[in-house]
């Protein structure tokens, strides 16, 4: 009997000290920095428009993760890119309220639409331009 008590006391003492935070999707939102700009895709030879997050960034190098649009022979897919930070002019000083936005990543692109409606891969080269934050 004092063993089941003394665990139940161990495990009420353990149970106290236990926290949880709060899950703010709000939160998650703000810190996130969409990215906007154009893919040309090299399966159709036409213009997407391309809206992604940068999932991983290192040295000027981002991996990103979002979606490329329509195209003729390619419907909505979901890319991987891999760009490079070449000009961002909020670096450089430029203090107006829209182009401060603006960014210039170049970098290259693959990603899959509908699997089950054929062959949707799509590959080819970027051009994120506006960089979007809350």
């Amino acid at each position: 009997m004092k063993r089941i008590i003394m665990v139940l006391v161990l495990m009420l003492c353990i149970c106290g000290v236990s926290r949880a935070d709060t899950l703010v999707i709000g939160d998650i939102i703000r810190n996130l920095d969409i990215k906007q700009g154009v893919a040309f895709s090299l399966a159709d030879n036409q213009l997407n428009h391309l809206s992604t997050v940068e999932i991983l960034e290192y040295n000027g190098f981002a991996l990103e993760g979002g979606a490329a649009y329509d195209a003729e022979k390619t419907g909505i897919k979901a890319v991987a890119v891999v760009s490079y930070n070449l000009v961002n002019l909020k670096d450089i000083g430029v203090n107006v309220p829209i182009l401060d936005m603006v960014s210039l990543r170049p970098g290259i692109y693959g990603g899959f639409g509908s699997v089950g409606a054929g062959n949707e891969f799509d590959y080819g080269i970027s051009l994120s331009m506006i960089s979007l934050s809350w």
